[in-house]
């Protein structure tokens, strides 16, 4: 394959990250083997073979990029939608089509355990209404490396409004290293409870927070909106100053609670959002009233920020 997804050059199904992705893609392969390939050939799936692949609704692809010693992979999707999964090892893609937001799980066995890119594409068109269930799950998988690309195109906004929950997605995900900086463009507007609810709760491995993380979002606070979301993600060095978007109204239970507990090698200023005036604020700043139900062990052992000492009791 020329590319993750296998589709350069198809105007059909080719997604948005083309030609960049391929060309990251294509540099993994070393000089010495190119010299040993004599002939390239380019061939395009006959209309047939297109025809009978699923037609993409608008919407993205993102890439999972998995560990050395990947040897299965697994995930779990309610959202019902239209989807293809390309495991990267050169065997047929995967079409999803979910009429219904059950959690479904999708598994797959490697002849060979390796590192693997795994292309996810699509669009969801309805979401499960519970609380407590994603719209996608990785929860305590060890294998992914890191994820690029529009996760949150694929798993976005509805026109209707419907909003996609992330409960636990990326639990426990240990070897995760780095996030998109686009992961979660296309989630925008009024946030849904328990949204983000330890979304990267237990990822150790987790380095950074790519800046406008969750800029999309605006309105009311809403119940667990960022409880725990990256609790214990030990090897966090900063947090971005522009995280959030415009948030307004009163706090709400767990809306904040224990968000960066346990991150203990946290430097550099503590969360920042939009005042009401203009100008960025941090949130015990912009929220003086907070308690241990809305905002309880936010920093909890974070003591290497800079404004550690000024941060309320209670944040802490």
């Amino acid at each position: 394959n020329p590319c993750p997804c296998g589709h350069l050059g198809n105007a059909a199904l080719s997604c948005s990250r083309a030609p960049r992705c391929a060309e990251a893609y294509q540099n993994k392969i070393s000089g010495p083997l190119l010299d040993r390939i004599d002939l390239h050939v380019d061939v395009d799936a006959v209309n047939d073979a297109v025809e009978n692949l699923i037609k993409m609704p608008d919407g993205g692809a993102f890439y999972l990029y998995t560990t050395s010693d990947t040897s299965s992979f697994s995930m779990k999707i309610s959202a019902a939608g239209s989807y293809m999964i390309n495991w990267g090892d050169g065997t047929a893609v995967k079409v999803l089509k979910k009429t219904n937001t059950d959690l479904e799980t999708i598994s797959y066995n490697y002849a060979t355990a390796g590192s693997y890119v795994i292309s996810v594409s699509g669009r969801a068109t309805a979401y499960n209404t519970d609380e407590k269930v994603p719209a996608i799950s990785f929860e305590y998988n060890n294998n992914i490396a890191a994820v690029d690309g529009d996760f949150g195109m694929v798993f976005g906004t509805l026109e209707n409004g419907a909003q996609p929950n992330f409960y636990a997605a990326f639990a426990d995900c240990k070897n995760l290293k780095s996030i998109s900086d686009t992961m979660f463009d296309g989630v925008y507007g009024q946030p849904i409870k328990n949204m983000f609810y330890a979304t990267f709760d237990g990822c150790s491995g987790l380095e950074a927070i790519p800046e406008n993380l969750f800029a999309g979002l605006s309105g009311t606070l809403t119940e667990g909106l960022f409880y725990m979301t990256f609790q214990d993600c030990t090897s966090l060095a900063g947090i971005p100053s522009n995280l959030f978007g415009e948030f307004y109204g009163a706090l709400q239970r767990n809306v904040f609670g224990k968000m960066f507990s346990g991150c203990v090698n946290l430097g550099g200023w503590s969360a920042q959002i939009v005042g009401l005036s203009g100008g960025m604020q941090y949130l015990y700043i912009r929220w003086t009233g907070g308690t241990s139900a809305t905002v309880n062990d936010m920093y909890k052992g974070c003591t290497g920020l800079q404004d550690y000492a000024s941060i309320p009791t209670v944040w802490k």
